[in-house]
């Protein structure tokens, strides 16, 4: 049997027991069995059934946890951080520069496109000031049963939880998770759209302002030429301005690095399967290396990084597991109610992106996402595509 096509109410089933928790029935050790014989690594079937708790092959110690007689204080830093800014002008540009991303790396891909289950350790900054590691106390309150590994940061302290933890379990329900959503861009269903209001050709520039834009359906491939125009989705734009929700002012351009903090909330779009969510990525930082202005623009190494509000994931999530599942699991279900307990464990940080209080609950889940962009037109306003939801019948 292929990956792809192990039966979802087997690794349902999976999800729901440890194997080696006092009195656990034995189908979790059966189905990992089953998925080692499918074809499954042994890292990427424990990942991808998102358990988070070691579930194929794992026990519930935490012998690397240090005892309260033996804090270990996690370094405080800078970290991965942008460029700072290099002086400039103002940027001069008299016609807007639209960026479409015509790439997503979610962390399951080098930048070269080579698989990488790790990759997520490179997508991101460190939002929080310190460089964390599974031993250290100075942490936010992890939530009940959660390990220790979802403290570890990535590369020179880059917090994304998100890639680390969320992205396996998406991939329970869409196998194809990352690649699904650069088909989606390629097919012309849904991107990001970043807008430059006066971008110009300088190295060095200061106070570009802009806004960000979910992306309706093309209605064809998109060519990548600077001539594709991308409707804007309702969702992007506050009813009462007529403005896009989010919104950048005072970025900059350093060494031909655009810079930008978001004001409001940034909203990725995830493909999984063909239902849509929308992730509310809060404190934003976008960030990517530009060429051209224009119709000639174009983006590389871009990062998108933030924290997401765990509880808002979770209803995100809940609305859409219906249609990325094809029917097969639904809200309420106990499969399902497991795995949004799972998603609320991959809370790493504290909203606001705080952390170094282990007082204080962890309630926000950091997020870094890679991406690389191409010129484009800002299209029509148009209303959010409709997915039918075969667990409302």
């Amino acid at each position: 049997m292929a990956p792809n096509v192990v039966p979802i109410t087997q690794l349902a089933t999976a999800i729901l027991a440890r194997p080696h928790a006092p009195g656990a029935p034995p189908q979790l050790r059966q189905t990992c069995e089953m998925l080692a014989r499918a074809g499954w690594p042994r890292v990427s079937y424990v990942l991808v059934l998102g358990l988070g708790l070691g579930a194929c092959g794992a026990d519930d110690s935490t012998d690397d946890e240090p005892s309260p007689a033996q804090p270990v204080v996690d370094a405080s830093g800078l970290g991965a951080q942008p460029p700072p800014p290099n002086g400039g002008k103002q940027g001069s540009g008299t016609t807007p520069t639209v960026m479409a991303v015509r790439r997503f790396f979610l962390g399951l891909q080098d930048p070269d496109g080579k698989p990488n289950p790790d990759a997520w350790v490179q997508y991101g900054y460190n939002l929080d000031g310190l460089i964390s590691t599974t031993k250290g106390t100075n942490h936010c309150e992890l939530r009940p049963n959660t390990p220790p590994t979802n403290k570890k940061d990535g590369e020179s302290g880059i917090d994304d939880s998100f890639g680390q933890n969320i992205v396996p379990i998406l991939r329970t329900l869409s196998p194809e998770l990352e690649n699904g959503q650069n088909q989606a861009v390629e097919t012309g269903k849904s991107t990001l759209l970043i807008v430059l209001d006066n971008l110009d050709a300088a190295a060095d520039q200061l106070d570009i302002s802009g806004s960000v834009y979910a992306s309706g359906e093309l209605g064809g491939a998109p060519t990548l030429d600077g001539t594709d125009r991308w409707p804007v989705v309702e969702s992007s734009i506050d009813p009462e301005t007529n403005l896009a929700r989010s919104v950048i002012h005072g970025s900059y351009v350093s060494n031909g690095v655009w810079v930008a903090r978001v004001q409001g909330t940034l909203g990725v779009p995830i493909m999984l399967r063909e239902a849509r969510v929308v992730v509310p990525v809060h404190d934003a930082v976008i960030s990517m290396s530009i060429q051209g202005v224009g119709s000639t623009a174009s983006a590389r190494a871009g990062v998108m990084a933030g924290w997401v509000a765990a509880d808002d994931l979770v209803s995100r999530l809940e609305q859409a597991v219906g249609a990325a599942s094809l029917g097969s699991l639904c809200p309420g279900s106990q499969y399902v109610e497991h795995g949004l307990r799972v998603v609320r464990q991959a809370s790493d940080i504290v909203h606001g992106s705080a952390n170094g209080d282990p007082n204080v609950k962890c309630d926000a889940i950091s997020l870094g996402i890679g991406f690389e962009a191409s010129a484009a037109q800002l299209g029509e306003q148009v209303v959010d595509p409709a997915v039918e939801d075969p667990c409302a019948h």
